[in-house]
């Protein structure tokens, strides 16, 4: 009886820890309850239909904040900064852009490009967000694809921005690692490949094959059947994983609650035809426009700008993105901050969001405090830039 009691106790134990640790892990990374309110499609030239949130919040909201998150990216992702911009007197807006599946594009078979991406859907949310401002000042924040959008619009569009900033945007590829170099003509070629076997599909669900394949083995009724399924879908998880944790985000920052919604939310389709203008923007080192011209100009910007550059990310070269961009960049005040992270980390947490919105309230000041900036995790360095 006793020794039976001290078993239980022990697996409560046990369980209390269990508890305590799961607890601990996703409160270090949860997000703000914050309610984002849908609001009306906004409609491109060409006729995309790209999701927009509103944030809302209290009175004396006396500007704006558009957050433009990158690639496959969902709105929910920038919660944390929609918070500490709203405690500032932000009103906060959030986009998604026609790469989302379900909530981008109002036709998922109709043909996506990046090209239509960069021509079209900068301006029409930024036409939106100014008629929302209503004469408050518009500031900016894009993530990835969402700064690319940014520097690569045409500067009657940008006059109507009083800052942006660019998280961990790449404006170029030309300093990509040899293996992602190499990689992109056989992207390339997978991309013509899966388009013709997907009958004119435009999008693919990898996670999406993968489970509707294990599905089909768990119901075989076949002995085994199902402990070889869930082998297949924790292989796949585990491979993804790998190559996100290697690539993209940094495993000791990131639990795999998080891995597991950039799987099943974030990542749940691919729009090919993005992807593969991907491929061919690495395979010439630099973003066209649709009519084949270099995208990004630094010398014709000219707004108030912030460039956060991840210091680990695969897709940046903090020297080339100086020599290349940064320091051709036509405008006076300009900021460069460096931060300890990967591409996708960089926004995701949280220790570094009240220096970047420093910026945002007085532009002219902060570049003239410290046009160079080092952020680590929970501790923030600054440096003056020679």
């Amino acid at each position: 009886m006793v020794s039976g009691l001290k078993g239980l106790l022990r697996l409560f134990f046990i369980y209390l820890v269990l508890l305590f640790l799961l607890v601990s892990s996703a409160s270090s990374w949860a997000r703000p309850v914050l309610e984002a309110r849908p609001l009306l499609p906004v409609r491109t030239a060409d006729n995309a239909l790209l999701s927009l949130f509103r944030y809302e919040g209290g009175p004396n909201l006396s500007k704006v904040l558009l957050i433009v998150p990158g690639f496959l990216e969902g709105h929910e992702l920038f919660a944390n900064f929609a918070s500490a911009a709203k405690q500032r007197g932000y009103e906060v807006l959030t986009a998604e852009s026609r790469t989302v599946p379900g909530r981008g594009f109002d036709n998922p078979g109709e043909l996506i490009t990046l090209e239509r991406m960069f021509e079209n859907d900068f301006e029409a949310l930024i036409n939106r967000a100014s008629e929302i401002a209503a004469g408050r000042e518009l500031h900016y924040l894009g993530h990835s694809q969402g700064g690319i959008l940014n520097v690569g619009a045409r500067p009657e569009v940008l006059e109507k921005i009083t800052a942006s900033t660019l998280l961990a945007t790449p404006t170029d590829l030309e300093d990509l690692g040899f293996l992602l170099k190499q990689s992109a003509s056989k992207l390339l070629w997978a991309m013509n490949k899966a388009e013709f076997l997907l009958k004119g599909t435009h999008w693919f669900d990898p996670y999406g094959t993968i489970f509707s394949f294990t599905w089909k083995v768990k119901n075989s009724g076949k002995p085994g059947a199902k402990a070889l399924a869930t082998v297949i879908e924790s292989s796949a998880m585990l491979v993804g994983n790998f190559f996100l944790r290697k690539l993209l985000i940094d495993a000791e920052h990131v639990g795999g609650s998080q891995m597991r919604r950039l799987w099943f939310k974030e990542l749940k389709a691919i729009p090919l035809h993005v992807l593969k203008g991907y491929a061919e923007a690495v395979e010439r080192g630099y973003f066209v426009d649709a009519k084949g011209n270099r995208l990004i100009r630094p010398e014709l910007y000219s707004r108030p700008l912030q460039a956060v550059v991840a210091t680990k990310d695969v897709f940046i070269s903090e020297e080339g993105f100086r020599s290349r961009f940064y320091d051709k960049v036509g405008s006076s005040i300009k900021r460069l901050v460096r931060i300890e992270s990967k591409h996708v980390t960089v926004a995701l947490n949280d220790s570094y969001i009240q220096e970047i919105l420093d910026f945002h309230d007085d532009p002219k000041a902060e570049s003239g405090k410290a046009p160079v900036v080092t952020l680590r995790f929970n501790k923030c360095q600054r440096e003056l830039m020679r």
